[in-house]
């Protein structure tokens, strides 16, 4: 018996749940990126994680069920049995498991330029 193991390109998203993140905004790209690009399809997959606010404002609750809308369709829509294309955490995450999460996808921080 043959087993194939399959390991995904993981892009990671890392950010507060906020309404100038744009979150909603990188995981609508990353559903135009599947779109024109089918070949990657199963071969991609978007973890974003959305630290949640410490307030329980309407606005927060309003934009994380919007995201939450937004991630079942795609995944839904670009999704299978055995791969989805879209993780999405709405928690804290320890700094070891970041550790661990960077070294997987390779990722580097890049800061806004500020002159």
């Amino acid at each position: 018996m043959t087993i194939i193991v399959f390991h995904p390109k993981v892009l990671l998203g890392l950010d507060d749940l906020d309404m100038i993140k744009g979150i909603p905004q990188k995981i609508l790209a990353f559903e135009k990126f599947l779109e024109e690009n089918p070949v990657w399809r199963d071969k991609v997959v978007l973890l974003q994680i959305a630290i949640p606010p410490r307030t329980d404002i309407f606005e927060y609750q309003k934009l994380t069920s919007q995201v939450h809308e937004i991630v079942g369709r795609i995944n839904g829509r670009f999704g299978s049995l055995t791969t989805v294309p879209i993780h999405y955490l709405d928690r804290s995450i320890d700094f070891h498991a970041l550790c661990a999460l960077y070294s997987v996808t390779g990722a580097f921080n890049l800061p806004a330029f500020q002159t």
